[in-house]
Parts: structure tokens; sequence; C-alpha cells
């Protein structure tokens, strides 16, 4: 009789479909395990147990191998996430984190196919000045400096409507930095001390030693 309902189990699918729902349990107690453990684990885990947090997951583990610079596999979990990505995932973070990563590995018309993807999805005016940041630094590399420009000026107006000091820094910079190769020194020098006074508004040492940076050129 055992053989015969293992049989009539195998026949129906059922054997095959019980096998599949205890592996995906044992992937998502897993994935309990690596949470707080090792991010990529975590959301391979959940990816393998049919999660939907593991989109979200793909997104931290991405985060967490750029800050510590293994940066292609950055872009592994990346895509993987983007291949997952459901309506209420975080496809804005997934496609801004892509192109910071295509630019760091020197792919700039990646990334602003990146940023551009990020632009459509934003949903906010900060979204919106994000991805549109994120254009302007891949054209500028890219020699595209008047379209750029012109970008800057759309994300200054949201940045300032949102009063947010540290997306005018960015912007700020950008703009001195456009400047700069054109040989317009001093509104080089007056847009980055902008952007010194923002950064220092914003809290930001990072972007502070970015506007440093700046006007160590213009002087």
């Amino acid at each position: 009789s055992q053989i015969i309902f293992s049989h009539s189990l195998i026949r129906d699918g059922a054997y095959s479909s019980m096998l599949r729902s205890s592996a995906r349990e044992i992937h998502r107690k897993a994935a309990e395990f690596y949470e707080n453990h090792d991010y990529g684990l975590w959301a391979e885990h959940l990816d393998k147990g049919k999660d939907p947090r593991a989109t979200f997951a793909y997104l931290k583990a991405a985060e967490f191998t750029q800050n510590i610079r293994h940066l292609v596999q950055a872009q592994s979990f990346v895509e993987r996430g983007l291949e997952l990505e459901s309506k209420n995932g975080p496809a804005f973070d997934l496609h801004c984190i892509n192109g910071e990563l295509l630019e760091a590995l020197g792919n700039m018309d990646d990334a602003v196919l990146a940023y551009e993807a990020a632009l459509k999805l934003a949903e906010d005016d900060e979204q919106r000045c994000r991805a549109l940041i994120g254009i302007v630094r891949g054209k500028r590399y890219a020699k595209q400096a008047d379209a750029a420009l012109a970008l800057i000026e759309r994300a200054e107006e949201m940045a300032t409507h949102l009063s947010n000091p540290r997306l005018l820094a960015q912007i700020h910079a950008h703009r001195g930095n456009i400047f700069f190769p054109r040989g317009q020194v001093d509104a080089c020098h007056r847009e980055q001390l902008k952007s010194l006074e923002f950064a220092q508004t914003a809290g930001s040492v990072e972007l502070e030693a970015e506007a440093l940076s700046g006007l160590g050129d213009a002087e």
C-alpha cells in the first residue's frame, strides 16, 4: 500500500511539490540565521525560499559590499534584485546604486541609463533630484557639459524647494566642477563655496571634503 501511495504521489506531482515546499522552508530558516551575519547569504536564501523580502535583502547586500569596495559582487546583487523586482520593491534605490557602481567601474554610459531608469520610477522630488544628480555626473564625465548644466537647474529648483542641504551641496559642487575645465575659475570658486556651506549645514564630512577639493582647484 505504501508503494501504491508513493506512486500516486509521483503521478499527481504532490511528491515533488512537497520537496519544494520543504526546501523553501529550509532556506527561510537559513535566512533567519544569516540576516545579521551575512547580507549576501541572507538575500540568497530568501531568494531560494521564494520570500518576497529577497529584493530588499539584495539591496542591503549591495550597499554593504559597495561600502567595502567589492564592486563586482555588489553589482551582481543589484542585478538579481532587479530581476526579482516587484511593484512594492525598492526598484528606485536598486537603479541608483547600480548607477553608482557603474560609475565606479568606469562605465559612464550605462551609469546614465541606470539613473534615467531611476528617474522614471521616482515618486517624489527628492528621488527625482537624486536621479538627476546621478545623470549630471555621468554627462559631466562624458563631456556633455551643456546638457549637465540644464539638468542641474532642474535639480537645484527641486532641492531648494525641499530645503535639502545635502542635495544642494552636491548640485553646487557639480556645477563648479563643470565651470572649472571651461576656465570659469571665479564661477567655480563661488559654486564650491556654496557647496561647502551646504555640506557643513548637512553635517556631511564627505561632501565638505569634496567642496574643499573643488576650492583647491579654483585656488
